[in-house]
């Protein structure tokens, strides 16, 4: 915790926290036993307001881009403030409006051509996109929102008229690591087609939208082509599947039904979310077959009686089926 503090900027207060609850969630995740090592600084290039952007490279297979600034002789990961970033900017593409400022001018255009990449990938896909633009909102510091969600590089949000897409910028901590090899780009465009499939299935799938988070994170996954190979072949092996329905806790249940309250794991669970969801397309009549689970569980919001609907098969049957798919797989 001592070298978190002497690494962060411990001036911008809603940063320290930001940092601090991300450090503390990875220590709490299954992943930590692994650890993060080999950071290394590839080249820095000047920004605004005394700001340096330094490209990191993390044991050669990640990469991440942070701002740093000078604090008392010291050069500590930090971010701009709010009045640092520029008056607000209001920009236009054909399925989408965007709010953003001039603090991220190096990443706008960018993320206004691959919002409409990702809307294509999800109608590729689905087969169906609102014509309606949706708001997009485009975050190039932490800070600008301090109390809305640290754990995520975008996050759609539905409301009544407008639907709305969040995204923290490239170039900002908040953004974190991505792929070295597929870059920043090739990451981000998996999370926008992620988002906006969960757009897609609220607002053309009616029917087939108040489900069980699992599903809708799962679909997002499979949409977006975000597989979890790596993740899921670890815990598979070390037998730390996370079950579909928790039957072992009365209370904080660790399980795919309660994705989106898990305490740990998140990112680990959305691999098991894509898992059933990829289990359904192959061995359920593909995405039809996943459809059919949805409708019945909005009708039923019971998974057991869900399953038997769609599949003519028990839960207990479903998920050793899908548990036996994932040892053949992935271990």
């Amino acid at each position: 915790a001592n070298l978190l503090d002497q690494a962060i900027d411990q001036t911008n207060v809603p940063f320290r926290r930001f940092a601090r609850s991300q450090f503390e969630a990875f220590q709490q995740s299954a992943l930590a036993r692994y650890g993060i090592a080999g950071l290394q600084v590839e080249s820095i290039a000047p920004r605004e307001h005394g700001f340096v952007l330094a490209h990191i490279s993390v044991g050669g297979h990640s990469a991440a881009d942070w701002p740093f600034r000078e604090v008392d002789g010291r050069w500590v990961i930090s971010e701009p403030t709010v009045a640092q970033l520029g008056a607000p900017l209001t920009l236009a593409s054909d399925h989408f409006t965007f709010d953003t400022y001039p603090w991220a001018n190096d990443v706008n255009d960018a993320l206004m051509r691959m919002m409409e990449q990702a809307r294509s990938n999800v109608l590729a896909r689905l087969g169906h996109a609102p014509e309606q633009k949706a708001q997009v909102f485009i975050n190039p510091i932490y800070g600008l929102h301090p109390f809305e969600s640290s754990f995520a590089l975008a996050y759609y949000r539905p409301i009544t008229d407008t639907d709305t897409i969040t995204i923290y910028a490239p170039h900002s901590f908040a953004f974190g690591y991505y792929d070295a090899n597929a870059g920043w780009e090739g990451e981000l465009e998996n999370v926008l087609t992620h988002e906006y499939t969960h757009l897609v299935q609220h607002r053309s799938f009616p029917d087939a939208s108040n489900v069980s988070s699992w599903m809708q994170e799962g679909l997002a996954e499979f949409v977006a082509g975000n597989t979890h190979p790596n993740d899921l072949r670890a815990a598979v092996r070390a037998g730390a599947i996370i079950p579909i329905i928790d039957t072992a806790s009365p209370a904080f249940k660790q399980d795919l039904e309660h994705l989106s309250a898990l305490r740990q794991d998140r990112a680990l669970a959305y691999g098991f979310a894509y898992s059933l969801v990829a289990f359904i397309v192959e061995k359920h009549g593909g995405l039809d077959g996943f459809w059919a689970l949805a409708r019945a569980y909005q009708n039923s919001q019971s998974l057991e009686k869900a399953v038997r609907g769609a599949f003519g098969t028990s839960y207990a049957q479903f998920d050793q089926e899908w548990r036996a798919w994932l040892e053949q797989k992935y271990g």
